[in-house]
């Protein structure tokens, strides 16, 4: 894995498909990634997600990571208006019952309006060390240092 909330998002996955859900109930977004960038647009994001989920009688679990790198994009039914933000599509689809949603992003201005959404979106933020390993139930604890360079090659 390359990163901390790459091996996190692997292992939330891992433990879900361990548990009964099937992976096609399980949409991850990784917006720093080219193979995501038409995702960056917010309404297409939300489009594409309730496609998926909307009056299925499963539940569905959405990882949006680098939501920082979402765009803002004219509102398409009101030019002169506001534009649309990741806000206004997580806002929409935490309405969906049978969707839980999971945001990772690495910049501080965005704390301020994803604390703004409620009810089904719970955002931690999180201070890591260099080396963390996962198992759930705990799903991470501290490395040791003698530990690290062995992990490496894992």
């Amino acid at each position: 894995m390359n990163s901390f909330t790459e091996e996190f998002r692997h292992k939330i996955r891992e433990y879900l498909i361990n548990h009964g859900v099937k992976s096609d109930n399980i949409i991850s977004f990784e917006l720093d990634k080219v193979k995501d960038l038409f995702y960056r647009n917010p309404l297409e994001l939300a489009l594409d997600v309730r496609k998926r989920v909307e009056n299925k009688n499963e539940e569905f679990y959405l990882f949006i990571d680098e939501i920082q790198m979402s765009d803002e994009v004219p509102n398409p039914y009101n030019p002169e208006g506001r534009n649309v933000t990741f806000n206004d599509a997580l806002n929409d689809l935490k309405s969906l019952p049978n969707l839980d949603i999971y945001v990772t992003g690495s910049n501080s201005k965005i704390r301020v309006t994803l604390f703004r959404l409620r009810e089904r979106l719970i955002l931690f933020r999180l201070k890591v060390p260099k080396r963390y390993t996962f198992s759930p139930p705990t799903l991470c604890r501290p490395m040791k240092k003698s530990q690290w360079k062995a992990n490496r090659s894992a």
